[in-house]
């Protein structure tokens, strides 16, 4: 009688456990059906029913090959409720369980969705890798997904074999940003041509502009000027992309950025042109070569007033003009010779790099470390923060480095465990948080009055 107990038991639990993964199984063809058809609320809500049948089929039986489907299909159904974080780790077990399974292309294609939020480079492996499948619709989306990462980190050549061919909207978009990142403008422009022509949607268009605007004026101004010749309300995407030829335009080309910034600032007032007013600033302060422009631009850009139409602008606005408030003020102790004063200009040199990325400025201030102070423990520090700032001085600099021979930077970087670099650093880092903790109370102070 105990024996038939202890069947009956054991029968229901495998009962209960098969029950729970063919209920997965059979929702999570629901919910492809309902994705396919249109219905992305419905399907969202048997995506999360799959989970939770996955789930409890997986705490039954962990291992084998039927804990192995249960893991494909709680990550696929994860991924597919946007929580990839807790999805992938399902997918890799399952994949690596189980590499030859029947669901193996479907897992290896959700598990690259996935991927891609968090890292192209592998993204991009893992649709390759699919590129060749012979089920037709696995191969095409793993192509184009191939050739959307491949674009992304900047392999051009690569992404056009990769979307050879793919007619939809979004590869066609991809194939037209390939190409101009490879300055072949008027294949681009044909491409542009044929989606203009084939599609409604002027959307996703701002990435191709921003590359366009780096090899080509004309092209992007007749795209912009296709675009903005559309029907229906596209006033605020012209701001918009003309804020993406803003960001795309060469730093070196300041005509171009010069036109292209009173264009957006003749828009309408709103987020883009807030945006476009904050890059223009910011690209002054990247050109930024002395203390004296530095505080030729401060003054200026205090002049100027807020941006208007987006809060988190206007804040970064305010910083930046906060910095480089911070900057001319503190400038006034960099006398050559002074106590502390190498100190003093190493900080500013690394504040100009790290906060206003004015790698210039930076240059000029860590050079001045070692004329200042050529005596000072810091120069070797100085030199090597320079080879980075020019490459095209890097040889020059470190014959330079190579007259400090006794320093204890130097005796670090031959793995030496010396004291010495350890007090010197926490002498700068305590007076690195001292100057920073000034700045912030004088500040307050300020805004308080």
């Amino acid at each position: 009688m105990r024996r038939r107990v202890i069947a009956v038991v054991l029968l229901l639990a495998g009962c209960t456990w098969s029950n729970s993964l063919y209920q997965a199984r059979s929702l999570s063809g629901d919910a492809a059906r309902a994705a396919r058809g249109g219905r992305p609320s419905e399907a969202e809500g048997l995506w999360n029913q799959v989970a939770v049948k996955a789930e409890s089929a997986l705490a039954r039986t962990p291992r084998g090959k039927r804990g192995a489907e249960a893991r494909w299909l709680l990550g696929r159904a994860l991924g597919r409720v946007h929580d990839c974080d807790r999805g992938r780790a399902y997918l890799e077990n399952s994949l690596a369980d189980v590499p030859g399974a029947p669901w193996t292309e479907a897992l290896q294609l959700e598990l690259a969705r996935c991927v891609e939020l968090v890292d192209t480079v592998r993204a991009a492996a893992l649709f390759a890798a699919l590129s060749l499948s012979r089920d037709a619709a696995t191969r095409l989306e793993a192509r184009e997904g191939a050739g959307r990462d491949l674009v992304a980190i900047g392999r051009p050549e690569a992404a056009l074999a990769m979307l050879a061919g793919a007619e939809s909207f979004a590869a066609r978009l991809d194939r037209a940003v390939a190409l101009a990142m490879l300055d072949r403008s008027d294949a681009s422009f044909d491409e542009v041509t044929l989606l203009l022509e084939s599609s409604d949607a002027p959307v996703g268009w701002e990435h191709l502009i921003e590359v366009m605007a780096g090899s080509s004026t004309d092209a992007v101004d007749r795209l912009i000027v296709l675009l903005a010749a559309r029907p229906g309300p596209v006033g605020r995407d012209v701001n918009a992309w003309r804020l993406a030829a803003l960001r795309g335009t060469r730093l070196d080309d300041t005509l171009a950025f010069r036109r292209r910034l009173l264009q957006l600032l003749a828009g309408k007032p709103g987020t883009m042109v807030a945006r476009g007013r904050l890059l223009a600033a910011e690209r002054a302060v990247g050109r930024l070569a002395s203390p004296t422009e530095l505080r030729r631009l401060r003054d200026s850009l205090s002049q100027l007033p807020l941006p208007e139409g987006d809060f988190l602008v206007a804040r970064e606005w305010s910083h930046l003009l906060f910095l480089l408030g911070r900057m001319v003020d503190d400038s006034g102790g960099m006398v050559e010779g002074a106590v502390q004063g190498d100190l003093l200009t190493f900080a500013l040199a690394e504040l100009a790099r790290d906060s206003l990325r004015a790698p210039r400025l930076s240059a000029t201030l860590f050079a001045r470390v070692e004329r200042g102070w050529p005596a000072s423990r810091y120069v070797p520090k100085a030199l090597f923060a320079r080879i980075w700032l020019q490459p095209d001085s890097a040889e020059a600099i470190r014959a330079r480095v190579a007259g400090h021979q006794g320093s204890p930077y130097l005796a670090y970087l031959r793995g030496m465990d010396d004291s010495s670099y350890r007090h010197l650093e926490d002498s700068l880092a305590t007076f690195v948080r001292a100057l920073a903790t000034k700045a912030a109370k004088t500040n307050a102070a300020d805004v308080l009055r």
